[in-house]
């Protein structure tokens, strides 16, 4: 990697000026930069052509992969407690009357009024003061706390008027008028715009702004019967410190002392609390993958394009997806069919009839009713990764003598050098136990080289902090209010030139090309990773641990997930062990349009282990 590996100190205090940091990002971004001038792409005309919108060309002209799958079973349920059940489970309860959206609504207020759940203290339903930190002094119904430190609360405001919402589903579930995810209550991310909720992008620049409109997803959730509950916790633009300057670090619920990672943060954690059973997230270099990993969930970032982005809050548009986090991938199916397509405004959005496909796939396997809780688990064994020991569902082996081989014919490639690279030897470890259940599954596994790993990585990195110092660049008179994390990249994105940030740029059709032949060579349909080289940071200095050895945080949490926002790939994360108690991730990436085949995986993985089922104490 030629980036710089001075990096810097993300519990410090922020500066008041950019030109306080703008020469340590001068020196941090210098190898980076003259890495990429090694490089120049060659002048027009070329053999391919190298215009950053034939990218999305490139996209655009392959097809939606097909695979002939055996249909997997729905999940068997994970717990009897409504708030424990997940989306698929919920909609099997209120169709058969076992509870209601308001009954259900009613258990999600009770853990979202223990601080010990939402890890701190959170607003009331009509923003009055809580104790401990509370929303802000003369805040209205539904506005956000206010800047009170380090409360670690996943939550920054409640959506108005829950109840009558839920009412309504009420009565569609009994007047046989359910929609598809009626009466499903979701967290939205602080970028994302709830219509009449405060949505500030975890920054003290933006003031408490109120959305006057839905975001494109929130609005094909609620127009699916998916009801806005939480606004969850931010990095400041999705690309800060873990130590919020407006409302402080977000805990992780499976260790106080630790991040959820980012920049999803209150999305994971609100989700790993059992707050809700869905959330929306972003991913502009892993913001959904890795705080999935860091907490025991499943996340995909689709195809770029696949999910318009209208009503967004940009960290940097080229790279930008916006996905659903849940506790299963069978979830996330039913949430990503409702998810995909062209809106008419977002200009990155894929065509009409290709998300059709992708649509009339996801669906082609549908999560079907099923028993209660617990039906159908198939036995399970005691077996070790690393020192943890996990329940594997012996199914795996006897359903390669029985002939139930749900991936056969399917092919996975797994790269090594950069993405193991580092990578704690127990990650690695549940990436292996991963590989070996899906070859038990029917799956071939296969090398597949990836080339420029580190050229991509830093190609991220160029591309992304120079869109964000363009969109940032009105409030930099501002610059003292935004945290160290944010001015950090604000900084390091005014240090490349026009030419550097458009080289990062043109060279992606050609690299997502590179990669995609690469898949071609290997005969692969997917690959399949570590998803972060290590467990969740530590909050006190912002360190990972790999291998005994502390890192900083920013030397690992996007190394393997944000080359995949560059080239544009399907990617999902999903639970895969824990090590020393800690949850880590493995993550499949597909090809373009490929997320029903990612997620196809991860349903047969999850159908033979129980890691997503885990919940923290």
């Amino acid at each position: 990697m030629s980036a710089a590996t001075d990096y810097p100190d993300l519990t410090a205090a922020a500066v008041t000026s950019v030109e306080d940091v703008l020469d340590r990002a001068r020196a941090d971004m210098a190898p980076l930069l003259a890495a990429s001038r090694r490089d120049p792409l060659p002048p027009s005309p070329t053999a391919e052509p190298v215009e950053p919108a034939h990218f999305l060309a490139v996209l655009a002209a392959n097809p939606v992969p097909r695979q002939q799958i055996a249909p997997i079973e729905p999940e068997p349920g994970i717990g009897s407690a409504v708030h424990e059940l997940g989306v698929g489970e919920l909609l099997r309860a209120y169709a058969t009357g076992a509870t209601t959206p308001s009954a259900v609504l009613t258990a999600l207020r009770a853990r979202w009024a223990d601080p010990a759940t939402t890890g701190g203290a959170m607003p009331s339903p009509r923003g009055e003061r809580g104790t401990g930190g509370g929303v802000a002094d003369g805040a209205g119904p539904g506005e956000p706390r206010g800047d009170s430190g380090a409360t670690g609360s996943a939550v920054v405001a409640v959506v108005p008027d829950l109840e009558g919402a839920a009412a309504e589903s009420d009565r569609r579930w009994a007047s046989g008028t359910a929609r598809p995810l009626e009466g499903i209550f979701f967290a939205v991310k602080d970028i994302i715009d709830v219509a009449g909720a405060p949505v500030t992008a975890g920054s003290r620049v933006t003031g408490n702004r109120v959305a006057t409109a839905d975001a494109t997803v929130v609005a094909r959730l609620r127009a699916a019967g998916a009801i806005p509950a939480l606004i969850t916790a931010t990095t400041e633009f999705a690309c800060g410190a873990p130590h919020n300057a407006r409302y402080g670090a977000v805990t992780n619920p499976w260790d106080r002392e630790r991040w959820t990672g980012g920049s999803s943060t209150g999305s994971a954690a609100a989700l790993a609390a059992r707050l809700v059973p869905l959330a929306l997230g972003t991913d502009t270099g892993g913001s959904i993958r890795v705080p999935s990993a860091a907490c025991n969930l499943t996340g995909i970032k689709p195809t770029y394009g696949l999910v318009p982005r209208t009503g967004v809050a940009s960290l940097s548009w080229t790279l930008d997806h916006v996905g659903p986090m849940a506790r299963s991938a069978a979830d996330l199916r039913l949430v990503l069919r409702v998810l995909a397509g062209p809106d008419g405004h977002d200009p990155a959005a894929a065509p009409e009839h290709i998300a059709d496909t992708v649509r009339n796939a996801l669906g082609a396997h549908p999560a079907a009713p099923g028993a209660g809780p617990g039906a159908g688990r198939m036995p399970l064994e005691r077996t070790v990764i690393g020192e943890t020991p996990v329940a594997v569902n012996v199914s795996t082996r006897a359903s390669c003598s029985s002939g139930r081989r749900p991936l056969a014919g399917i092919r996975i490639g797994v790269p090594d050098r950069w993405f193991i690279e580092l990578c704690d030897a127990r990650v690695l470890d549940a990436r292996r136990r991963a590989e070996r259940v899906l070859r038990e599954a029917g799956a071939e596994s296969v090398p597949v080289a990836i080339a420029d790993a580190a050229r991509l990585h830093d190609a991220v990195t160029i591309v992304l902090t120079c869109e964000l110092a363009s969109n940032q660049e009105a409030a930099l008179d501002r610059f003292a209010l935004y945290d160290i994390g944010t001015q950090v990249r604000i900084a390091r994105g005014l240090v490349p030139s026009a030419v550097d940030y458009l080289r990062a740029l043109r060279w992606r059709a050609a690299a997502l090309r590179d990669v995609l032949a690469a898949f071609d060579r290997a005969g692969v349909d997917v690959l399949l990773t570590p998803g972060v080289g290590a467990t969740a940071a530590r909050l006190a200095d912002a360190t990972v641990e790999m291998d005994g050895e502390r890192h900083p945080l920013q030397a690992i949490v996007g190394r393997n997930t944000g080359l995949f926002d560059y080239l544009g790939l399907p990617a999902v994360m999903m639970p895969a062990g824990f090590v020393d108690g800690l949850p880590v991730g493995v993550q499949v990436v597909g090809r373009p349009w490929g997320e029903d085949l990612c997620l196809r995986l991860a349903e047969v993985w999850q159908r033979n282990t129980d890691f997503h089922e885990r919940r923290p104490a």
